[in-house]
């Protein structure tokens, strides 16, 4: 639901009806709506990705999930074995080519993928992980947790 809304007018909203429970662990089908490329607190850059559940059976259904893609340059990282399961689940040649960090984040924006959400708590709050991805896929059984 959407309130029309002026910056110019009064403020006077009702936030009660706001959801702000996390995304539910496990797989969701996703369209990645923005990638904008930045450096991290190491100063390596990175992609920082915001993707919208467009499966309306999920219940988190239009909910958004992010998470970032951060190059390290060592081959062996971690990060850099992230960067290649979401390239390949998001079906892009593992060769990348692009004239910049950004050039390759607006290549990501309009694609489609399933993301699978962990959980961790952090400074009393829980906040979401991503770190597997597959092309979409229908969901089975064992994909559902309850």
């Amino acid at each position: 639901m959407s309130v029309n809304m002026s910056v110019e007018g009064p403020v006077s909203l009702n936030l009660g009806n706001v959801d702000d429970a996390p995304v539910a662990k496990g797989w969701h089908t996703v369209k990645i709506e923005r990638a904008e490329a930045d450096t991290n607190k190491k100063d390596q850059p990175q992609i920082a990705i915001l993707a919208r559940i467009t499966n309306e059976t999920d219940p988190d259904f239009n909910k958004t999930i992010p998470w970032y893609l951060t190059f390290t340059g060592d081959m062996e990282s971690f990060q850099m074995k992230l960067i290649r399961r979401c390239v390949e689940a998001l079906g892009l040649p593992l060769t990348l080519d692009y004239p910049s960090y950004q050039d390759f984040g607006d290549a990501l924006i309009g694609l489609s993928v399933d993301a699978n959400v962990t959980h961790r708590e952090w400074e009393g709050e829980t906040k979401l992980n991503v770190n597997k991805w597959r092309p979409i896929s229908f969901m089975t059984e064992e994909d559902v947790s309850f």
